[in-house]
This record gives C-alpha cells, sequence and structure tokens, in this order.
C-alpha cells in the first residue's frame, strides 16, 4: 500500500469522467478518480482524512478511528466503527473455541494439575455470569467501558509452577470487547446505509460489500462468483470459490482499462485490496457456519495476496480469523503463528489468546511457541 500513499499526493484528475452508476467502490474509483482524491484531500481549513483512509485500508480500524476523529470525518469514523465492531466479534468467538478447547483438554487431566488455568476456565466457560458477579481478579473490569482496549494488560491468575511462575491471562477481555464495540458497530452499519446517496463511494471504499445498503453484509456472490453449496465442509470448494472470483475480478480490471482511474486501480493495487476484503468475508462466513476448513481456505489466501513487496502487514483481522480457522481445524501451531504476530502488533487481549493457546499447546503435547512465560 505504499504505492497507495504516493499516488494519494497526487491531485491530477480528468476533467470530464464519466458518471456510470456501479455498484462497486473499485469501479467507481476507475471511472471517477476525483472523488477518491476528494476523500483523501483536507477540507479548506481543515485536516486530512489521509491516514484514516490508509489506516482503514491496511486493517487498523482503532488507529483509522483516531485519524478520523482528529480529521472531524463522521462517515470515516462511521467507516472504522463498523470495522472495530467486526474485528471484535472476531476475536471473541476465537477466545470463547480457545477457553472451550483449553477446557476439554484439562478435563483429560487430573483435577488441582494446573490450579490457575482451571480457575481461568472455569471462569471464561461463561462470561456473561463471570461479569455479573465478578471475583476480585476482575476489580479493573468497572472502568471497561471508559478504557475497554486496556483490558487484560495483567495476568488474570498466577502459580508457582517448579522453576518458574505460570500466568495466565483474563479470558473474558474479547468478551468485553465486543459488549462494548458491537453495538456502535451495528449503528454505524445503519447511519452508514442512509448516508450513502450523499457519498457512495465514501460509504463502501476498501469494504468487501458491494454498497453501503449491504454494510458488512458477506457479499458472497460478489462479482457473479458462486459461493459454496455443500453442505460439507469442503476445502475444494471454497477452492473452487475464490479461483471463479478471481476469474471475475481479472474480468472486471480488463473492462476498467482506459477508463480516468484505471492507472490509480492497477498501480494502488486496489485490485488485490477488494480481493483480501472479500477473502476474509467469506472466512467469516465460513466460521459463523461451522465450516473451519473452508475458513482456513480463505484465510490463507488472505495472509498471502501476492502483493509483492508493497503488500503491508496483514490485517488484524486476517490474523484473528486465520488463528481462529486454524484452531477450529485441529492446527494448534499455526494458529499460534498467527496469534504471535497478532500479539506483537495489538492491544493486551492479543497476549492473553497467544498465552492461553500456548497452554493448549502444551496440553496437547505440542510444545511451547513464543515468548518464554518465565519471570
Amino acid at each position: 500500500m505504499l504505492a497507495l500513499l504516493a499516488l494519494l499526493a497526487c491531485s491530477s484528475t480528468p476533467t470530464a469522467a464519466p458518471q456510470p452508476k456501479q455498484e462497486l467502490w473499485l469501479q467507481r474509483v476507475a471511472q471517477t478518480p476525483d472523488a477518491f482524491q476528494a476523500l483523501m484531500e483536507a477540507p479548506a481549513g481543515g485536516v486530512s482524512s489521509r491516514d484514516g483512509w490508509l489506516a482503514l485500508a491496511n486493517g487498523e480500524p482503532r488507529a483509522a478511528l483516531a485519524d478520523f476523529t482528529a480529521a472531524g470525518n463522521h462517515l470515516g469514523e462511521l467507516r472504522a466503527k463498523l470495522d472495530i465492531g467486526l474485528l471484535t466479534s472476531d476475536l471473541n468467538r476465537l477466545e470463547r473455541r480457545i477457553v472451550a478447547r483449553v477446557k476439554e483438554r484439562l478435563a483429560e487431566r487430573p483435577a488441582g494439575s494446573s490450579a490457575a488455568l482451571e480457575q481461568t476456565v472455569a471462569v471464561g466457560k461463561d462470561c456473561a455470569v463471570a461479569l455479573a458477579t465478578p471475583p476480585a481478579a476482575f476489580a479493573a473490569r468497572a472502568a471497561s467501558h471508559s478504557a475497554p482496549w486496556s483490558l487484560g494488560a495483567e495476568p488474570f491468575a498466577t502459580e508457582q509452577a517448579e522453576d518458574y511462575v505460570r500466568r495466565t491471562w483474563d479470558p473474558c477481555v474479547a468478551y468485553s470487547l465486543a459488549q462494548v464495540t458491537s453495538p456502535d458497530g451495528t449503528a454505524a452499519a445503519l447511519e452508514l446505509q442512509g448516508l450513502a446517496d450523499d457519498d457512495p463511494l465514501g460509504a463502501s471504499l476498501f469494504a468487501a460489500w458491494p454498497t453501503a445498503a449491504k454494510a458488512a453484509s458477506a457479499s458472497s456472490d460478489l462479482l457473479g462468483a458462486a459461493p459454496p453449496t455443500a453442505a460439507a465442509d469442503d476445502p475444494q470448494a471454497a477452492l473452487d470459490h475464490i479461483r471463479s472470483f478471481d476469474t471475475a475480478l481479472q474480468a472486471l480490471s480488463t473492462s476498467m482499462d482506459g477508463q480516468p482511474g484505471a492507472g490509480l486501480v492497477r498501480d494502488a493495487l486496489l485490485a488485490n485490496r477488494l480481493e483480501q476484503a472479500w477473502l476474509l468475508a467469506q472466512a467469516r462466513v465460513a466460521l459463523n457456519a461451522n465450516r473451519p476448513h473452508q475458513a482456513l481456505v480463505y484465510a490463507n489466501r488472505a495472509l498471502n495476496p501476492g502483493a509483492g513487496a508493497d503488500a503491508p502487514p496483514p490485517p488484524l483481522d486476517a490474523l484473528v480469523l486465520h488463528a481462529d480457522a486454524a484452531l477450529a481445524s485441529g492446527r494448534t501451531r499455526e494458529a499460534l503463528d498467527s496469534l504471535l504476530q497478532l500479539a506483537r502488533r495489538g492491544p493486551p487481549v492479543a497476549t492473553g489468546l497467544h498465552e492461553l493457546t500456548s497452554d493448549l499447546a502444551v496440553l496437547e503435547g505440542l510444545g511451547r511457541q513464543g515468548d518464554s512465560r518465565e519471570d
């Protein structure tokens, strides 16, 4: 996306761009690049929203929200809040899956073999109940609505092992984040639909949905790529779906040759961004439908979009969805790889998810991955 950053500084646009009614933001950029440039430029006497759009394109919605707020860009704030809501929902689903898997493995061991881990799982098995009658370790929870992303910075429980101190992390951080941010995301999606007529490009730029009227919908048949219809969790069906989408996207890209913004679309790798957003949407749909092997196919491709040296780090939601799909497919080691990257980039909740999955790996006999937890 470095190419995008360079191109955003360019304000040269055609004087008479065509105005056909197109559904996809990619087509709108190709046909009316001046509208794209207008999104990036600062209003008279105002602050540019360029950094916010770049953060949104690169899958960093919290940074995008801060930038849009600083620029006074309400539509941008809505887009960021919607993406934050999706991200925390994904984190919550992953957190619940990790806790359930650890609980299953602990049930296979003698009771009391890991008191700290057993305490953590006992709380995490029903966060709604735990937060209604919180133990002492949840004392800071009262401030969660004012600073939800700071939760989980400290260990939830500790115990002395043979030669190190075992630490476990709060098992309900992602749950709490989802409780705080999901209503904002839902409200943002509804408001975006009302603003779509005024700014159709801004309402859907870099997203997987075709129009703001379908904000946050999966758009499985985007570009006519028929989604998997088999009930079975068949990875080949997901591969076929991706091939169908790739063929349609290539045809779309070819059809845009010669349009005023075709060079911008090509040089800024915007088709790659559309595909990545679409892949993440499909991974999310597959996970919610209990098709983890298909979800893993989509997520793997989203992590490796083939954009070359210009590609930014994977979006946070790509790491979350890949970890969730890998864990649900019985590939704990692959999940740890993505969670380690997430922990190095993300908020405190990511550290807890990585550590708890490391505990799961130990219980499964896979050994420890990542940083040592010895003091």
